[in-house]
């Protein structure tokens, strides 16, 4: 057995205590300090174990982007930052998107280190799977896919317009025209409206191709979509300060909506952009000014 002594987080305070592990590496208890920790810690926080809620694990059937991640690797980076589960994204070369393909990437999940909630995707065509998902992970039991996973329906992802993978839509009619099979749905949105983007395919630079007002006018139409259709909706790493406006009002009237913010978009944008980093500070969507970093900042401190 070994023990921690530091400034224990809960949800609803912080308080100094001790936490013992034992030889299995598993918490046995969390309480109040008693004698001399093998490990004391100063003013430093030691919070529960994280869940990250969106992860592109990159693993899939076809396993050519095994390269970049798999479901191992992904496993061992989560635990080297205290994560002890993550929701795992549709952007792979062969997503899940129907019964069989859902359940082959739930195998693939197996041996990852921590639990994993695996999103099915959206596009052009798709319908909703017949299948409920659950947490996976390697101290689960094993599963057989041939009968329903009994801990609730499968969270959904669609990506409005490119981003990375193949699966994604071309208009807001596209869009809709598959959304509407998913009434009642949990649906996470990627807010990049296709039109736009589009239309700015040729701009210099990558923030250029992909402008704050892609994001807003992506916000607008997936509120509507909510409220259309009774999802339970998500905005996926917002990044601009009107999107997360827009969002805030839908809450504020009800709308069945919550939101996300990336940790690049509260530590980096576009004021931090160089030549000499440019390739690595890419993402979709991109980094965003520096109003809009503080304005995220707040929101989350809100």
């Amino acid at each position: 057995m070994r023990s921690i002594e530091g400034i224990i987080v809960n949800i609803d305070d912080q308080s100094r205590g001790r936490v013992e592990i034992g030889d299995d590496g598993i918490i046995k208890s969390v309480g109040k300090e008693t004698g001399l920790a093998d490990v004391v810690l100063g003013d430093e926080l030691v919070f529960p174990g994280f869940i990250d809620l969106h992860v592109h694990a990159r693993e899939c059937a076809d396993h050519s982007w095994d390269y970049k991640e798999d479901f191992t690797t992904a496993g061992q980076a989560a635990i080297n930052g205290g994560v002890v589960a993550f929701a795992d994204m549709p952007n792979n070369p062969v997503p899940p998107v129907d019964d069989k393909s859902y359940a082959d990437k739930y195998r693939l999940a197996k041996k990852c280190a921590v639990d994993v909630l695996l999103y099915a995707g959206i596009g052009p065509g798709t319908k909703p799977l017949s299948v409920v998902s659950r947490f996976i992970g390697s101290q689960k039991q094993p599963i057989n896919l041939s009968c329903a996973m009994t801990t609730g329906a499968v969270p959904y992802k669609a990506f409005m317009g490119p981003s990375i993978g193949e699966l994604f839509f071309k208009t807001q009619e596209e869009l809709e025209s598959a959304i509407l099979k998913y009434s009642g749905q949990n649906i996470s949105f990627h807010c990049e409206d296709p039109k736009i983007l589009e239309e700015n395919k040729n701009q210099p630079t990558h923030e250029q191709r992909r402008p704050a007002r892609a994001e807003s006018t992506a916000v607008d139409f997936a509120i509507q979509l909510i409220k259309k259709y009774n999802l339970k909706g998500k905005i996926c790493h917002c990044s601009t300060s009107e999107g997360l406006a827009k969002i805030v009002a839908a809450k504020k009237a009800g709308v069945s909506v919550t939101v996300e913010v990336s940790p690049h978009h509260l530590y980096y944008d576009e004021t931090m952009v160089t030549d000499g980093n440019r390739k690595w500070m890419q993402m979709n969507p991109p980094l965003r000014t520096k109003k809009d970093r503080l304005a995220l900042i707040e929101a989350l401190r809100d």
